[in-house]
């Protein structure tokens, strides 16, 4: 017995499909291949129609009475009652009164609406998926124009296999634009339906190129967004008369970008989701980070959210001073990925900090300029909490806090650093 449809749920993503589903495809699939061809004179037995028929009659019923169901089920405006009525529809058994079962094809419907179901539940593959399911309605087109060619009789009498197999040709040669011109339509209304095909090929045709230079060029959607990016940076460069060694750095930071997959900004990404997906994503991306942090260990939850909320990311590339001594201290930087040095006065190294290490809080804490220089020794990715975010720690986190008021305090030269370099 096929699985009690499920309604949508609470939060309003569809149905997955099920193996039910499956079946109903399959069998809509089997319907649009065969029924045309149980039409046509000579080409199937009459009493394999008829089985075929109960059996199509049965697996379409038993589906439009679940549709049925689960369409009442639903919230009042969103019952998809058109869907519905082609499951009605195709289930009717239609040959007990000499009726051509053509309409078995209206299920076909439901199978356009479980490709947009896999489509949402496979984002990352629109493209691809797309792709095929043009390839799956193409096979259908060209079968359905190939029985309707021979309904009219525009294939001469012969055997069947043949007709078949001439009408199928005569289908691709038109809807694929090319016409060779050996099977030409004789009657007016082969005429006109020949002229409405090959309306229909040129459609098909470009519908075809459009969607493979489409699938093409979002194979590697990062890397279309990457090499667009450089094109309006060169182009910025020379209109600016940029130095030679200013447009190298240019090109190295978004090479690392490339190389990390970083092309898309981050903070933009996250501004454009919901306030409550936004926090959901923030946090799953931050969250090791900051707790990774030893200035942070023991902290509450709600501290550690609050914190991966609010950080900001940075790049940071070979060579750039990411601070300078006697700045403004308005922002303290944790370490995700990398490598950097902090310089004394006379610009000597004195120590090297790397992934989950901090600096910047001396200015931060004691609301002061910058103590020292720190400069990248490697492509770093950096994360940024501002004075803003101090001040609001310094309130609702005391402990955390005096924390890194401590560690300002022995970063500054009084104490011992609080993180071995």
């Amino acid at each position: 017995m096929p699985p009690r449809p499920t309604t949508p749920p609470p939060d309003g993503r569809p149905p997955r499909l099920t193996a039910w589903d499956a079946v109903v495809a399959a069998a809509a699939t089997a319907a649009a291949a065969y029924v045309p061809l149980s039409v046509l004179p000579g080409f199937v037995d009459p009493a394999e129609s008829v089985a075929v028929e109960w059996g199509l009659t049965l697996v379409f019923g038993v589906d439009a009475a679940l549709q049925v169901r689960r369409a009442l089920r639903a919230p009042a405006g969103r019952r998809p009652w058109p869907t519905v009525a082609a499951d009605v529809v195709a289930a009717l058994p239609g040959f007990l009164a000499g009726v051509p079962g053509l309409l078995r094809l209206a299920k076909l419907a439901r199978v356009a609406a479980g490709m947009r179901t896999v489509g949402r539940h496979h984002v990352g593959a629109v493209s691809r998926l797309r792709l095929v399911w043009f390839g799956y309605w193409l096979a259908v087109t060209v079968h359905l124009v190939a029985c309707g060619f021979l309904g009219l009789g525009g294939v001469p009498p012969d055997a069947d296999a043949d007709r078949y197999l001439d009408a199928l040709y005569w289908s691709t040669t038109t809807l694929t634009t090319v016409g060779y011109g050996d099977l030409l339509p004789q009657t007016p209304l082969q005429k006109l339906y020949a002229i409405g095909v090959m309306l229909l090929g040129v459609g098909l045709y470009a519908f075809l190129v459009g969607n493979i230079a489409s699938l093409i060029s979002n194979l590697d959607p990062l890397r279309v967004a990457h090499l667009e990016q450089r094109e309006r940076l060169d182009a910025f460069a020379r209109y600016r008369s940029l130095p030679l060694p200013l447009r190298r750095r240019i090109q190295a930071y978004h090479d690392h970008l490339w190389e990390r997959r970083l092309v898309a900004d981050e903070d933009a990404l996250l501004a454009g989701l919901p306030p409550a997906l936004r926090d959901d994503v923030a946090l799953h991306l931050r969250r090791d980070l900051v707790e990774g942090v030893p200035l942070f260990e023991g902290a509450s939850d709600a501290f550690l959210r609050e914190v991966a909320l609010q950080m900001r990311s940075f790049v940071a590339l070979p060579g750039d001073v990411v601070v300078r001594a006697g700045g403004p201290g308005r922002e303290m930087f944790v370490i995700a990925r990398g490598a950097v040095e902090v310089l004394d006065a006379e610009g000597r190294p004195i120590r090297q900090l790397h992934a989950g290490d901090f600096f910047g809080e001396v200015a931060l804490v004691q609301d002061g300029p910058r103590t020292a220089t720190v400069r990248a020794l490697a492509a770093s990715d950096l994360y940024v909490l501002d004075r803003d975010m101090y001040d609001r720690v310094a309130e609702a986190y005391p402990d955390v806090a005096a924390a890194l008021a401590e560690a300002a305090r022995q970063r500054s030269g009084t104490g011992r650093p609080t993180r071995p370099a």
